[in-house]
């Protein structure tokens, strides 16, 4: 249990506004995509994934940031909307993509591995995580930690949404 302050609860307490118009490309074209990396979780009889890797959270929901530099997590279970696990000053912004079902606030005080963990542990006690260890923005020290905390839960959950992103849809555009 997280033990916020007066003033953190404040700023968490405001009502969610979606902003549909936000997102690149239309809502069926991100549940199609979601839809493809659930079935991959439900193959691999996984409860959920981590995703760390801004390119493929983007990909995967149509949410992004300029805060790409510091921690953020996206949790995908095998139904429903991701989770996103990020800063407080993305909060209201993850939230306003109808493709995210919540965003898990981390305070600057805060150790975003904990916040992570608590969030796990209280939504996904059992089965197995994959994990997404060839992202750039999931340090050494954080991977260390996390397979510290949930060593076996944890499986290597790599190139599926890659593989994905090279295959475009008819409303997306093509680089030649």
């Amino acid at each position: 249990m997280r033990n916020l302050t007066e003033s953190q609860h404040k700023i968490l307490d405001t009502k969610r506004k979606v902003w549909p118009s936000e997102l690149a490309f239309p809502e069926t074209v991100y549940a199609g995509r979601l839809e493809l990396v659930q079935q991959e979780l439900r193959a691999r009889e996984l409860a959920g994934v981590l995703l760390f890797d801004p390119e493929n959270m983007f990909w995967l929901t149509g949410y992004q940031t300029i805060g790409y530099f510091t921690f953020q997590a996206m949790f995908v279970r095998p139904s429903g909307n991701p989770v996103i696990v990020t800063r407080v000053v993305n909060h209201d912004m993850a939230l306003a993509i109808p493709t995210i079902a919540d965003a898990v606030p981390v305070f600057d005080t805060e150790d975003h591995i904990k916040v992570l963990e608590t969030y796990i542990q209280n939504t996904t006690p059992k089965g197995r995580i994959g994990i997404e260890t060839t992202s750039r923005y999931l340090n050494v020290h954080d991977y260390t930690r996390l397979t510290g905390l949930f060593g076996d839960r944890l499986a290597p959950f790599t190139g599926v949404i890659e593989a994905r992103r090279m295959v475009k849809t008819a409303v997306e555009p093509v680089r030649g």
